[in-house]
């Protein structure tokens, strides 16, 4: 379905393909295929066609936030490599780490990453928000976790 992604066929999409591009399929040594990839994310618990792998991969289709997830676990990357535009300071690192522990979140900022590279006064803004909503709630969905504490991985 074309009408779910942006104009220039989607971010997500474009780090996809740079994935595929760099990366050797282990098992047999040659390029991903969308069917490889397909049976990859399986055995990482996430099912997914190789039609949609192909959607995906051209922008067709939105990946959601379990796509993300899968892909970000089979390549070894960050979930975060998905979301370009954000510098590396410590305020940007705090949003990062929240999007990576709320499902919530996430949704949210692939929305925002499908518009694009994501400014540096947007990623403050939802910074600021987030910090907001601790004061009304009490909790800290923006700070780091303990070290002692998984993150939920």
């Amino acid at each position: 379905m074309r009408g779910d992604t942006d104009a220039d066929g989607s971010m997500f999409a474009a780090r996809l393909e740079t994935l595929l591009a760099t990366r050797v399929d282990p098992e047999t040594g040659r390029a991903w295929t969308t069917r490889a990839v397909s049976k990859a994310l399986l055995r990482y618990g996430h099912q997914i066609s190789h039609v949609r792998v192909g959607r995906l991969r051209s922008g067709e289709s939105s990946a959601n936030p379990e796509d993300i997830e899968a892909f970000a676990r089979l390549f070894e990357v960050p979930v975060s490599y998905f979301f370009p535009g954000l510098e590396d300071d410590p305020e940007e690192r705090r949003l990062r780490a929240a999007i990576a522990r709320d499902p919530q979140l996430r949704a949210i900022a692939m929305r925002l990453a499908e518009q694009g590279p994501m400014p540096k006064r947007t990623a403050d803004a939802i910074l600021h928000i987030l910090e907001q909503v601790q004061v009304l709630t009490g909790s800290s969905p923006v700070d780091e976790p303990p070290a002692d504490q998984p993150h939920g991985d």
